[in-house]
């Protein structure tokens, strides 16, 4: 029926794969398996080696682990897990509906007549794939783990700067308070140069990464990068420079304008 199959081809078509013992590979996964050619035959082992004729050659359907996706016609397959007599192997159901503004009356539908198992739209499958991955295996966390320590790095990076600054003109610092200017007057300097070094340190880090991520993709790791993500990421990073500069406003809130008089 086509559903289920790939999207988007390379070579080939998604209907080659009807019948007989014939299969599609994505081409990311030349990476590890070599080059990719349209008539080659591939051998496909579960409990007994099983020859396949590669037929097409997807494109975008990557794997996030180590395996690659493969194709092929739904009968087949079940001939393959019938060695381990599981016929009744069918995980996901793939379903279209005509008219899409009934999706959600057509999935509460089925929620309570198969209520054995789970039914989701496309978004919600989505969905539940990102919170497997970034929140049951873990891997999410060692990511979050790396971003928090490479802020925190920033952080201590940019508040010891913006103290050293502060230290080096204490004395004018002191003078401003003798002459009358308020703490804020003087905390405003202090967190411009903090929002400078935001600014300064998200273009050379944005630059940056344009630069590099057409090597990166071409190495096989796509980077979803939007709007709203540079967005937030320019956000998070203002509000560390500027947490970094307490110390600095510390010092300065305890500043006595006498010392600028002693010698």
């Amino acid at each position: 029926t086509g559903i289920g199959a790939p999207w988007s081809m390379f070579a080939g078509s998604p209907y080659d794969v009807t019948g007989g013992r014939y299969m599609i590979i994505d081409k990311s996964s030349e990476q590890r398996l070599g080059k990719l050619t349209i008539g080659t035959t591939w051998e496909l082992t579960l409990a007994n080696p099983h020859s396949f004729k590669l037929v097409g050659i997807s494109n975008g359907i990557k794997s996030f682990t180590t395996m690659p996706v493969i194709s092929m016609s739904y009968n087949q397959m079940q001939n393959m897990f019938s060695e381990f007599n599981q016929e009744k192997s069918t995980i996901f159901i793939v379903a279209r509906v005509r008219d899409e503004k009934k999706i959600k009356d057509v999935v509460e539908i089925l929620r309570s007549s198969m209520k054995d198992n789970d039914v989701f739209t496309t978004k919600e499958f989505i969905n539940k794939t990102i919170m497997y991955w970034t929140v049951q295996t873990g891997m999410g966390m060692s990511f979050f783990l790396t971003a928090i320590l490479g802020l925190a790095v920033g952080g201590a990076i940019v508040g010891q700067t913006i103290y050293a600054n502060t230290m080096e003109h204490i004395r004018e610092f002191g003078t401003l308070k003798a002459i009358g200017a308020r703490n804020m007057d003087i905390y405003k300097v202090i967190f411009s140069q903090a929002g400078i070094s935001a600014v300064i340190g998200y273009i050379i880090g944005t630059i940056f990464m344009l630069v590099v991520k057409g090597g990166i993709e071409k190495a096989g790791v796509t980077l979803y990068l939007t709007l709203p993500l540079y967005i937030l990421l320019f956000m998070i990073i203002l509000l560390t420079c500027i947490l970094s500069a307490w110390f600095s406003v510390r010092k300065v809130k305890k500043l006595d304008p006498v010392m600028v008089f002693r010698t």
